[in-house]
């Protein structure tokens, strides 16, 4: 792959807010029956779904016009599709 292609997942948007929507019913269900008081803080109760939630945030974020802090990016471990894939 040379440095002028680039790889997306496509899935559709209702897709990416039904993942949304059950990455915080898992975080709410795993803390006792509610949310953390700071989104972030949904890392350290589970972290997959954290991770999930915010894969689910980027995707939709073109169409909110709300785009994800990069510390949340980070701390769910995100890292772009390419990079994943073709790693050397």
């Amino acid at each position: 792959m040379d440095d002028e292609q680039h790889m997306v997942v496509m899935k559709p948007a209702s897709a990416w807010a039904q993942q949304a929507k059950d990455a915080l019913d898992a975080i709410e269900r795993a803390n006792g029956g509610q949310l953390p008081p700071r989104f972030a803080d949904a890392d350290k109760i589970d972290h997959a779904a954290f991770a999930s939630c915010v894969e689910a945030l980027v995707a939709l974020a073109p169409l909110t016009g709300r785009p994800v802090a990069q510390d949340l990016i980070d701390l769910a471990g995100l890292r772009p599709v390419d990079e994943i894939l073709f790693r050397e």
